[in-house]
């Protein structure tokens, strides 16, 4: 039944809407850099999606580190120095969270004094990462599939549009072909903004991705023999994945992509994308079917006026909520991106 649908994407909404920064997730960023023989200087980047008094501390650990300055810090940077007496001893970046570890991926380069570098990615959640040697390429990019798909279930925007996208077509072979084409879409130009290709400005794009989730807002209210997306869904799923891949590469530009292995990468971190849209479509797909079930024993056939108005109810609901919510986001996100234009003059 469509209105069990709607309360599911309801719940989904509910527990989406816990913060308004739906797409502003970016990985701890440490550099740790080599200044002579046994010292170092280990600078990293406040989380902007982290509250003050919940960003992690970052030490230099293992091959005998002691602390030997830690220099003033800047409002977007810490910065440590270390000595290291004990080269047989792995160096090592410990990270503590003073509250819940929020399970953001680390990026980290170790610049040695010799100019040769070390990239190292840790998998959301790490807190210990060894810097002794090169992490192998392989290593690496299986590690972008951790990012994608934990970045998929925390972009917030994104889930909401596959939950409109699912209240339309519902759980048939329709969703399935939408689901096809948002994927065909996204791919495309990840690979084109990620590869450098084509690269539009980020505040167009997040905005764009904004006023797909109204529009789609929108057609969940219309009769089903008007709704666009039910009619074609493949072309307007395909239109809207080529917006929301944007936004993928934004964040994968954050990132950064291993050199020599991009392409990798690349794919590895479209996988774990398309993983963590599949977990998610699965999941409320299975709370619509826990409230179908549930719902059976509460509603009889005799309330026919009472299911007709919850109905109709619950589908505005969750229509208004996400497209306010979307609303909202699409005027900030423009406003962002005329901020620059409005301060110069």
């Amino acid at each position: 039944m469509k209105h069990l649908r709607i309360v599911a994407g309801l719940l989904c909404l509910a527990a989406t809407v816990t913060t308004t920064y739906a797409h502003d997730y970016r990985p701890l960023l440490v550099r740790v850099s080599e200044a002579s023989s046994g010292r170092y200087v280990v600078t990293w980047q406040p989380s902007p999606v982290l509250s003050a008094a919940d960003q992690p501390t970052v030490e230099l650990a293992g091959a005998g580190c002691k602390e030997d300055a830690r220099e003033r810090s800047l409002p977007d940077q810490r910065r440590s120095a270390y000595r290291c007496d004990d080269p047989s001893t792995p160096l090592r970046i410990e990270i503590t969270y003073p509250n819940d570890n929020p399970s953001l991926p680390t990026l980290l380069n170790l610049t040695r004094a010799d100019g040769s570098i070390t990239r190292v990615t840790g998998s959301p959640g790490s807190r210990s990462i060894t810097l002794s040697e090169p992490q192998p390429e392989s290593l690496r990019a299986q590690s972008y599939a951790l990012i994608g798909f934990d970045h998929i279930l925390r972009g917030v925007d994104h889930l909401i549009f596959l939950s409109f996208l699912w209240l339309i077509t519902g759980t048939g072979w329709v969703l399935i072909r939408a689901l096809t084409g948002f994927t065909v879409g996204h791919s495309v130009t990840l690979a084109l903004a990620a590869t450098g290709i084509s690269t539009p400005p980020a505040s167009f794009i997040e905005s764009m991705i904004a006023l797909s989730i109204i529009l789609m807002a929108a057609e969940s209210l219309k009769d089903q023999r008007t709704t666009l997306t039910l009619r074609h869904p493949v072309v307007v799923s395909t239109l809207f994945g080529l917006l929301h891949g944007y936004g993928f590469a934004g964040y994968l530009r954050e990132v950064g992509l291993p050199k020599n292995d991009e392409l990798s990468a690349l794919l590895m971190f479209n996988i774990g994308v398309e993983a963590g849209q599949i977990a998610f479509v699965l999941a409320i797909v299975a709370v619509g079917v826990m409230i179908r079930k549930a719902s059976s024993s509460l509603v009889s056939g005799n309330n026919t006026w009472t299911t007709a108005l919850y109905k109709e109810k619950t589908r505005t609901l969750a229509a208004y909520a996400g497209g306010a919510l979307a609303a909202f986001w699409f005027v900030e996100r423009a406003w962002e991106g005329l901020s620059p234009l409005t301060t110069v003059g």
